[in-house]
């Protein structure tokens, strides 16, 4: 909030959040309508319902923290790191966080002069993301628009299953809900070439209605 006021004391702003991020985002714009700011728009991309049956909001241990650490990382590289699960759990923590610093480092995703200790915060973070529960205070009543991407793990029908119970649960703090499949994974859509449909969609429905309609107030 104090960021958003530093760089825009007043007028209407968007939100965007990705993920964990959508979380905050529809926090942010709960608040800030509460303060009486125009929120323009608000787009959660891919972000689990707050309060529903999936990923986020367990009491995980460290391994499990590390264990869907490892699955999110490797989708968003692309490519398996090759780490057996048995072999994983019989580590102990440090030799964990090396494993998946190694697989990082083979993915490309980290420098080959980094150390596992770069890892530290990240999954510590990553876990905290993972074991949050929230959940709103109170309906969310202006439009929210809802991006959703298929999980590459799911077969179409389990995709269709876990988006449908997905959106069942966000229209429970979001009454004024849109959904628009978007292209790619969770992370792909967020890159080259999926990135630009998605700057397009988002235009589309929300930049230029709202220039639209800043012009014709104006009138």
């Amino acid at each position: 909030m104090k960021a958003i006021d530093a760089e825009q004391r007043d007028g209407p702003v968007h939100l965007i959040g990705h993920s964990f991020g959508g979380w905050i985002a529809f926090e942010m714009a709960s608040r800030l309508r509460a303060r009486g700011r125009t929120v323009a728009s608000l787009t959660l991309i891919d972000s689990e319902a707050s309060g529903g049956d999936g990923v986020v909001g367990k009491p995980y241990t460290a391994t499990g923290v590390l264990e869907r650490l490892i699955e999110t990382m490797q989708l968003a590289a692309g490519e398996s790191f090759g780490i057996d699960a048995a072999a994983f759990r019989a580590r102990d923590d440090a030799g964990q966080i090396r494993l998946l610093h190694s697989g990082m480092v083979r993915a490309g995703m980290l420098p080959q002069r980094s150390t596992p200790d770069a890892m530290g915060g990240p999954a510590r973070v990553f876990g905290t993301a993972l074991r949050t529960l929230y959940l709103p205070r109170h309906p969310y009543a202006g439009p929210v628009r809802l991006v959703l991407a298929d999980d590459p793990a799911l077969d179409v029908a389990a995709n269709q299953r876990t988006q449908r119970e997905t959106i069942e649960a966000w229209r429970r703090h979001a009454p004024n809900l849109g959904v628009w499949y978007g292209p790619g994974n969770h992370f792909s859509i967020l890159k080259a070439p999926h990135v630009q449909d998605l700057a397009a969609w988002w235009r589309t429905v929300f930049q230029d209605r709202y220039e639209q309609e800043v012009t014709n107030d104006s009138v």
